[in-house]
């Protein structure tokens, strides 16, 4: 996933007094994102008579994402007399966000238990693992960055058939 945002936004300050032309501001940036996913998704499906599908599997994925930015600020404040006008120009080139290893890894599980054909109850469980690996990036200090967390949660579920086109269903997670 490769994105690129370009921006040229000019906004008129107006005089910055009475009698004075008006004044600008021209901001130009640039950012560029290149994002490269790789991963793997399991999912099996055992049925237990008909009436009972238990579902489970696990997916992992890693993103390398690589960042760049450029912006340029010039702000021109004008003036009735000499020297006439005054620019202030701002260049920055340091990325937005480091660049990064970002990975996830989960494991899931949902059984679901149909009821005389209009009622079908389910539960499920998830445990997900995520981490963040600053890399080297121009402009930043990626020292002590990095992050990991991991959860697990879970939900149920009961759903009735109320028509053919129409379910009430009441869920907790």
């Amino acid at each position: 996933n490769e994105r690129a945002l370009t921006n040229d936004i000019f906004i008129n300050i107006g005089p910055i007094f009475r009698g004075a032309p008006d004044s600008s501001m021209l901001a130009l940036s640039n950012n560029y994102t290149d994002l490269e996913t790789t991963g793997l998704r399991g999912e099996m499906m055992k049925d237990f008579g008909g009436n009972h599908l238990l579902t489970y599997g696990f997916e992992c994925t890693q993103d390398d994402s690589f960042n760049t930015d450029f912006s340029k600020t010039s702000t021109i404040i004008r003036f009735p007399f000499p020297p006439f006008s005054s620019t202030t120009v701002t260049e920055r080139t340091r990325a937005n966000t480091p660049n990064a290893k970002n990975s996830a890894c989960g494991a899931f599980a949902q059984d679901e238990l149909s009821i005389g054909g209009r009622l079908k109850l389910s539960g499920g469980i998830r445990h997900q693992e995520v981490s963040t690996k600053a890399t080297p990036t121009p402009g930043w200090a990626v020292r002590d960055l990095d992050y990991s967390d991991r959860s697990t949660v879970g939900a149920v579920t009961a759903t009735w058939a109320v028509r053919d086109y129409l379910n009430a269903f009441v869920s907790y997670g």
